[in-house]
């Protein structure tokens, strides 16, 4: 049998103060659903640790909070109730401060730094949710620990404290005493818990807080102090810190009376002591993302984490949208030299094939080692429709957009009759009769060098589509392209499952884009074809990634629905940057954006942005190291060719 407390988990952090207020209470009634199914005492812990980032040519050590939750039994089935089953992980133990030396008012650690343990000895009377998250800048780490006291006992206590209050405040009245406000609310909040904790509503817990501050120098200790009483002032109305009790204060071993005082808590208001409800997004196997614009600290982030491992970037043109991206996903590779990635490099120019020297090798593909695939017309580009799409019905209705025969049911039939007997353009256009084949032959030549040949697939490629020009003879590569490299994803023989896989489509507004002259998309097919290929995309083990500067175009505008908007909302994750107002409108009502948020998206400033997922709406900076920025760069002053 395990020994007492020896089951220790780290938990992920839930950047509650970031939720809407329907997932606040979401979580919180989670949390009040743990605590009164535990029956056994445990302990949370957050912990200030360093963790080392690397960005392309530097790296940085960075402050973030760790989580950990202590238990004399296993408890993972009560937390991944609340938390979800990879949002914890089972850890030897949680980091403790070893001793070196004993004074009076401190500890010294094995660093020579200061260490002063504070206890809260008295509430006070306005609790707010997660307020232990106001001290977490300036603590190194704070202990809550709650023990489940038994129904029987906690309606024995909670009447007699109730009795207790009630007869001080008879005596205080026949003694002539004024009013006293604080007792009597307390009288009252005491009564009502009272009677939860007589109806089984409500459990009664002790508990006991403790803060521990650590610094390099007593100068620094003493102003950590003053934060600190600062930070808790209104919510907290007495902490203790005993001379000569630093030890027992700091490892809670000792007698009772000398390592801190414990109080009562009903269920209601243990849960405002939330206490892994971190600022920061830090995720254990992630990526340096950026830094956060609340805390300071930087953003870990791995979207193969996610509920679905989909992202989409937007942002106004020189913003900082394609930065953003190659800033991310070079740092992903580099990290991963087994990950794949197929990118769809800028419509407006190359951005991912050539760097701002106008060289291949300081380009995002020199750097991440991604194959360059251009489209020249005297070369087959190897797309045609029966080989890249999964079956004959979509290749016909992917060749009717290019045929013009859409709106003709008979030309359909004979197009589908036709293609249902065919392997390849080719092999369509022999079968094909009449009128069908007259329209064949008058539309298709144009495309016929992306039918022909054979497209090699490499695990990293960037795909160049500014050789081609502007509408649907581009847009239809992209989308063969985008067919091709999804087919061969799907085999598993050649891109295992368990191979990570990104792909990424900068403008992607393109797959969708209307034509003016019909004022409806140039391939029908892809407003459906494209958003499947991201709901499935994880089955693979696959990330899909639209990055666009049109988003009213893509999402809708004055409450029609956007031909693109489907793709945005099968991403779990968004990345908003700089909008103009019409867009940032749109963007409030998908995304659930308070007026805070839609404000500093329409001023922000380049590479300033808005990190949407299910953690929370966390502001950020893309901050990029020296050579991110002279390589990664697409400001005109700053681009060389």
């Amino acid at each position: 049998m395990p020994q007492k407390g020896s089951y220790v988990y780290e938990l992920r952090s839930i950047n509650l103060g970031n939720l809407p207020e329907n997932e606040q209470a979401r979580v919180l009634d989670q949390f009040a659903s743990f605590l009164n199914s535990l029956a056994d005492p445990v302990t949370f812990e957050a912990v200030k640790d360093v963790r080392r980032v690397a960005a392309l040519g530097a790296s940085y050590e960075v402050p973030y909070m760790r989580f950990f939750v202590t238990s004399d039994s296993q408890i993972d089935e009560l937390l991944g109730g609340l938390l979800g089953t990879n949002k914890f992980v089972r850890v030897p133990s949680a980091p403790s401060i070893e001793i070196s030396h004993v004074s009076s008012r401190y500890v010294m650690d094995a660093q020579s730094q200061f260490v002063q343990t504070f206890n809260i000895t008295r509430l006070g009377g306005a609790m707010e949710t997660a307020f232990l998250t106001r001290v977490y800048g300036t603590a190194h780490s704070v202990r809550l620990q709650l023990l489940p006291v038994e129904p029987y006992q906690a309606r024995a206590l909670s009447r007699g404290r109730a009795r207790a209050l009630r007869s001080a405040l008879v005596l205080r009245q026949l003694g002539g005493w004024s009013f006293n406000p604080e007792r009597e609310a307390e009288l009252q909040r005491v009564q009502a818990a009272a009677q939860l904790i007589a109806a089984g509503a409500e459990r009664l817990f002790k508990a006991k807080v403790s803060i521990r501050l650590r610094e390099k120098t007593y100068p620094d200790l003493a102003s950590a102090r003053r934060k600190l009483r600062q930070a808790l002032g209104g919510v907290v109305e007495e902490m203790d810190s005993p001379r000569f009790l630093q030890e027992a204060f700091l490892t809670g071993k000792g007698p009772t009376w000398a390592t801190g005082r414990w109080f009562y808590l009903t269920t209601a208001a243990a849960t405002t002591f939330f206490p892994f409800a971190g600022l920061d997004i830090v995720d254990p196997t992630g990526v340096f993302l950026g830094q956060s614009r609340l805390t300071g600290n930087a953003i870990i982030f791995d979207v193969f984490e996610k509920e679905n491992y989909n992202l989409a970037v937007m942002g106004q043109t020189g913003f900082g949208k394609s930065t953003f991206v190659k800033t991310l996903f070079s740092r992903m590779l580099l990290t991963d030299p087994n990950m794949c990635a197929f990118v769809f490099d800028s419509i407006v120019k190359p951005e991912y094939s050539l760097g701002p020297d106008g060289k291949q090798e300081t380009s995002f593909a020199g750097i991440t080692g991604c194959h360059v695939h251009r489209f020249l017309p005297d070369k087959g580009a190897g797309l045609d429709p029966f080989a890249v799409f999964p079956d004959r019905r979509r290749a016909a209705n992917f060749l009717a957009s290019v045929a013009k025969i859409e709106d003709e049911p008979d030309l359909m039939a004979d197009l589908y009759l036709a293609s249902a007997k065919s392997s390849s353009v080719d092999d369509l256009m022999t079968k094909a009769e009449g009128e069908l084949r007259k329209r064949l032959q008058a539309n298709l030549p144009p495309y016929s060098f992306l039918f022909d040949g054979e497209l090699s697939v490499y695990p990293r490629m960037v795909f160049v589509l500014y050789d081609l020009p502007p509408g649907e003879l581009r847009d239809a590569a992209a989308f063969l392209s985008l067919s091709a490299i999804w087919k061969s994803i799907q085999d598993t023989g050649v891109f295992p499952v368990s191979r990570k896989k990104s792909i990424i489509i900068d403008e992607g507004w393109a797959l969708v884009e209307v034509n003016p002259r019909t004022g409806k998309p140039y391939f029908p097919l892809a407003v459906e074809y494209v958003p499947e290929i991201a709901r499935t995309a994880r089955h693979y083990n696959t990330n899909f990634t639209l990055a666009t500067q049109l988003v009213s175009d893509l999402m809708g505008r004055g409450g029609s629905y956007g031909p693109g908007r489907a793709m945005v909302e099968s991403c779990a994750t968004k990345v908003v940057l700089k909008q103009d107002q019409a867009a940032s409108s749109t963007l409030r009502e998908a995304f659930n954006l308070s007026e805070v948020e839609e404000r500093f998206i329409t001023n922000a400033k380049v590479g300033q942005g808005l990190l949407i997922t299910q953690e929370g709406h966390l502001p950020f900076y893309n901050f990029l190291s020296d050579l991110e920025q002279k390589l990664f760069t697409t400001r005109p002053k700053e681009v060389t060719a």
